[in-house]
């Protein structure tokens, strides 16, 4: 018995000081960049492996990996004390299952996921470093979509057909990652919180429209209301945030291409509307996503953005971004604005998608 405490206390032991010697030597060996993609890589894989199990309610998942983990334990202390060939044998069949689920068991997860509502899919939790661009989350009724930071160039090149002269290009950097709405507010959400806005006093029948005719101020308003829940700060997104998580990744006039003519493949635009008379926009999130997740960046109702910090006090105008139901394709590329002066009626076509910060 003796024996075996000093054998466990050893070996405990022993671990902690490799971890040590690890801390302290490895970033001499690797250099601080690539000690830090290694970390990257490492926690890569382990999120590939526990991702694997995403369809399992998170305890059910945990209870999984502990049993694994205990059994795995279990064998390796049995060996110390009594080496067994099958011992040996069941630890390596356990690890190459593990392996072989993480490198090729991933892709039937995806598909058996995929063919779910990605509303219901369970996401591990995952820190702002690697969790994967387009990670939904639903707060408040409200289906969310992660965007990573990064550095993008906000406006269009010279060449870009139907280009305005304030959509000068310049290098953004997103220091930190957020939350934006998948879709844009529809009347259904809106009704939760607020009464319905003065532009628009009777709602539509079809409660699944994206809320449209709204003041900024109005919009600000909702999300005031859906802030004072308690579940985290709600907020119209800035011009660089929207334009980021528009273009999601890409550097083209839309997300899909330049090519104009193939819009009406994804967005509701250029006249393109419901058959409801007079016209109307169409029905939240029915239009193709982009790479990120979010539906309806161009076309169906314009978006209203907050001013960037640097310039709230001298704003005489607002923006609004990614053009309307009613707009022309130049409208609705992800460099184009749309400039609302403060003394004007509300247009029409404007709506909202909104930022959740936790």
């Amino acid at each position: 018995m003796n024996n075996r405490i000093i054998l466990y206390i050893s070996l405990i032991l022993s671990l902690l000081l490799l971890l040590l010697m690890a801390l302290f030597l490895l970033p001499f060996f690797l250099g601080p960049l690539n000690l830090v993609q290694f970390s990257w890589q490492f926690l890569y894989l382990a999120d590939r492996i526990l991702g694997g199990l995403v369809p399992l309610p998170p305890v059910v998942s945990w209870m999984v990996f502990g049993f694994c983990l205990g059994v795995a334990m279990e064998l390796f202390i049995q060996d110390l004390e009594q080496p067994s060939k099958l011992n040996r044998i069941t630890r390596r069949v356990m690890l190459g299952g593990v392996l072989g689920w993480a490198l090729a068991g991933q892709y039937f997860m995806n598909e058996l996921t995929n063919r779910r509502s990605t509303i219901q899919v369970r996401q591990w939790w995952r820190p702002e470093t690697y969790r994967s661009p387009g990670t939904p989350r639903v707060v408040e009724g409200i289906e969310l979509r992660w965007i990573p930071p990064g550095t993008f160039i906000k406006g269009s090149p010279l060449t870009e057909e139907g280009r305005n002269i304030d959509e000068v290009q310049r290098e953004i950097t997103i220091s930190r990652g957020y939350w934006i709405g998948a879709k844009e507010i529809t009347w259904k959400e809106w009704l939760k919180c607020m009464p319905p806005p003065a532009g628009h006093p009777e709602p539509p029948e079809d409660r699944e429209l994206p809320v449209w005719g709204i003041s900024i101020e109005e919009a600000e308003a909702f999300c005031q209301a859906l802030s004072a829940k308690g579940h985290g700060i709600f907020r119209l997104p800035t011009e660089n945030e929207w334009e980021y998580a528009c273009r999601a990744g890409t550097t083209t006039a839309y997300f899909f291409g330049d090519d104009a003519r193939k819009l009406a493949q994804y967005a509701c635009a250029g006249g393109k509307s419901s058959t409801i008379s007079p016209p109307e926009p169409c029905r939240a999130s029915t239009t193709r996503a982009n790479p990120w997740g979010l539906m309806d960046v161009h076309g169906n109702v314009a978006e209203w953005c907050a001013a960037e910090p640097a310039d709230r006090s001298a704003l005489s105008y607002r923006v609004y971004r990614g053009g309307s139901w009613l707009s022309p394709s130049s409208a609705c590329r992800a460099a184009a604005r749309g400039i609302h002066l403060i003394s004007q009626p509300p247009p029409e076509d404007v709506g909202l998608r909104v930022i959740w910060e936790p």
